[in-house]
């Protein structure tokens, strides 16, 4: 199964997207809020999937904050 936590403050839709992905195997970890999405770490994820607008720190803030963790140096 690939781990692909979806971040997204539109809890309508970050659910609804887990739901189609949950039909192709993949992503069991939502989160609601880009600050919390660390916490997905401990999944060991293949990717995320990041809103692109969220309040308080947006997807580039988030995806470079990602970046600089060691679990995903090398990954994305």
């Amino acid at each position: 199964m690939r781990e692909v936590p979806i971040v997204d403050d539109e809890r309508d839709a970050a659910n609804t997207l887990a739901a189609l992905c949950r039909l192709r195997d993949s992503s069991r970890i939502v989160v609601y809020d880009g600050n919390e999405a660390a916490k997905a770490i401990a999944c060991d994820p293949d990717g995320f999937i990041l809103d692109l607008e969220m309040p308080g720190q947006n997807d580039f803030q988030l995806a470079n904050r990602l970046r600089a963790m060691p679990p995903f140096k090398n990954k994305l």
